[in-house]
């Protein structure tokens, strides 16, 4: 039975559903829950998501913003129920039904550990095919791992996930990394029939504003891997301090959190977008953090200026939102004359997030996959890239929505393509693209 009072869409697919990335059939696990059918629940979410120890702790619920109770008082707190049933599990180990299969079809290559590749691996295994993840790191999980802070993604819940999709007959090889010393024909030469590439991004973006080599003037990604494993060296390093952030998005708050938890008693977000365009990342702001964190939105920055006391301040400006461009469909910013203001502060991060290293994938391919802004081009139904046989997905795909949720998404659907084509089945046929 489904979980009462909820109205699905006139296709027969809850808004929740339709809602989450991974299409994890949530009315289904919130429903075994309220049985008491804890394993079972999670179980039934990893036919869709193989990651539930990750995505109940930092996915960004867009599946909440769908649900029909925000309408009478609060969404279903449907992230939350999906690390009950999580920690569950880690209580009880050893009774899903979830078994290994046999692996008697071809091997396919998958590069990067990541949530897209731990995901394409998982359900290629259990499809009877033999997945290798070659991953360049010493640890698997990707920027998830080394960038999300320990109080909210900890090791251990990690490691749940990926001792999982071990156990299902995934090879994991670490320490070996797509490039000059290991190419897409040295993969084909092992044996690998299909390679499905999700490398994600570690390459931090900036605005190139001037100031940004200023001291004190960090990028989101590296102050977040230097203290992810250290902030127990010095649980007082900013002690009184005061933090302007660039960006008002998950990797922005996760930079302003830790700052706040080693001492920083005041943060300031500067973000273009609007407070509804952010609400996802709001909700999941404390009281307590409201006070010492403050959002300036449809705010753009200037520059980044040094005060004659040695600390930095932020010149920013209030914008406007035009209409949409015609023919490309983008909103211009318009500043709002008179409106200049500047924020000073101990220390600046941008985090306005990452890109893509394209010198060892170009490398790797030859230099025969298309690339635009950055990011890698695949058919949006099938994740194929413009080379026959070889896969994208996640954060490094064009027009990927650049959470963990997604990438689990696309990891599944270019598994169901990578078996179509190994088959030689039409890689279309019969889909629908889970965007839709």
């Amino acid at each position: 039975a489904y979980f009462m009072g909820c109205v699905p869409f006139l296709t027969g697919t809850a808004p929740c559903v339709v809602g989450c990335p991974a299409g994890v059939d949530v009315q289904g696990y919130v429903s075994l829950i309220s049985e008491g059918k804890f394993q079972e629940s999670i179980d039934l979410i990893r036919e869709m998501n193989p990651l539930p120890y990750l995505c109940g702790r930092i996915c960004t619920a867009q599946c909440a913003l769908n649900c029909n109770r925000q309408h009478h008082d609060d969404p279903v707190a449907i992230r939350e129920l999906k690390r009950f049933v999580s920690d569950y599990e880690a209580a009880h180990p050893n009774n899903s039904k979830i078994k290994p299969v046999k692996q008697t079809k071809e091997k396919v290559a998958v590069i990067g550990a990541g949530s897209g590749g731990l995901a394409a691996a998982y359900y290629l295994a259990r499809m009877g095919y033999k997945p290798t993840i070659f991953e360049k790191g010493d640890k698997t999980g990707g920027v998830v791992r080394y960038g999300v802070p320990q109080y909210r993604l900890s090791d251990e819940a990690l490691d749940h996930d990926v001792d999982f999709i071990k156990s299902m007959g995934v090879e994991i090889v670490l320490n070996k990394e797509f490039g000059a010393n290991f190419t897409l024909e040295d993969i084909k030469k092992e044996g690998f029939e299909a390679v499905f590439i999700a490398v994600g991004l570690y390459v931090p973006k900036t605005l190139r504003l001037e100031g940004e080599d200023l001291p004190n003037a960090l990028v989101a990604i590296d102050f977040l891997l230097d203290r992810k494993y250290g902030c127990a060296e010095d649980p007082e390093e900013f002690k009184g301090k005061t933090f302007g952030i660039i960006g008002g998005g998950a990797v922005a708050v996760d930079v302003g959190e830790t700052a706040v938890r080693l001492g920083a008693t005041k943060v300031d977000f500067v973000d273009i977008l609007t407070e509804e365009a952010l609400k996802n990342v709001l909700k999941d702001l404390h009281e307590a953090e409201r006070e010492v964190m403050k959002y300036n939105f449809t705010t753009s920055t200037k520059n980044i200026t040094q005060e004659p006391d040695g600390k930095l301040a932020l010149n920013c400006y209030k914008i406007e939102w035009g209409e949409p461009d015609p023919e490309t469909g983008r909103r211009p910013l318009n500043k709002v004359e008179g409106s200049d203001f500047k924020i000073v502060v101990d220390y600046v991060v941008t985090a306005i997030g990452q890109g893509l290293d394209m010198v060892p994938i170009n490398t790797a391919t030859d230099n025969k996959l298309k690339i635009e802004r950055g990011k890698i081009v695949v058919d949006n139904l099938t994740y194929e890239t413009t080379i026959p046989g070889v896969f994208s997905g996640g954060d490094i795909i064009f027009d990927s929505l650049m959470c963990a949720v997604d990438a689990i998404g696309d990891g599944r659907e270019a598994a169901y393509s990578i078996d179509r084509y190994i088959r030689g089945v039409d890689l279309k046929e019969g889909r629908i693209n889970k965007k839709d």
